[in-house]
């Protein structure tokens, strides 16, 4: 797999800066299906029960908030079909234009066609910081990002490959808002970019 296939390695959503599932249970319209818990997923099988990520106000303010939430939303989206093979949500959150998208969703399709499913990644997030000037609609956040190892599996639960852990390094993500919703168009790795102290 290339780095941009490998992308955001498979994990779990948003929980406050870490990325550790929360949400409803498997469902894309987040309805709850009873007290099934949440389980990983192994060699001997695939996720299941997978909390499908909330949305959050913020989401439809065209602001720095909203941006930023739009960046936890992205990636939490992105875990969550890299666990269930669904991408057509995360197809919705991503520009036509955006490379870094169209590839994610490639490689997951190319992994849950045959039966296959992924385990590992992890993605944490441990801060982000958006940028988006008064009366502009489309800004920039950069976000600090790793990832444990990840490892794709095939239908019988064989070991296909495994993707390298990401360490801690810096991604610059720029989305636009539009008629009350934000569209992701471009991630770039960016590991030299500083985040402004806390």
């Amino acid at each position: 797999m290339t780095k941009n296939l490998i992308g955001l390695a498979a994990g779990t959503a948003i929980a406050a800066l870490a990325l550790t599932g929360c949400g409803t249970a498997d469902s894309e319209s987040g309805s709850s299906a009873g007290n099934d818990r949440p389980v990983g997923a192994s060699s001997e099988g695939p996720a299941q029960n997978v909390r499908v990520p909330q949305e959050s106000e913020p989401l439809t303010e065209k602001s720095e908030e909203g941006l930023k939430a739009f960046a936890y939303y992205w990636i939490s989206y992105n875990s969550y079909a890299q666990q269930t093979g669904k991408t057509d949500k995360l197809q919705e959150l991503s520009s036509g234009d955006c490379t870094y998208c169209a590839d994610e969703i490639d490689m997951i399709a190319n992994v849950y066609e045959d039966g296959g499913w992924m385990a590992g990644g992890d993605p944490r997030v441990t801060n982000v910081d958006p940028d988006l000037a008064k009366g502009e609609s489309t800004g920039t956040a950069l976000i600090e990002y790793s990832e444990i190892p990840a490892t794709i599996f095939d239908s019988e639960g064989n070991k296909k490959s495994t993707v390298e852990p990401k360490e801690p390094t810096v991604l610059t993500v720029k989305a636009s808002f539009d008629d009350g919703s934000w569209t992701m168009e471009s991630i770039k790795e960016t590991p030299d970019a500083e985040l402004p102290a806390e």
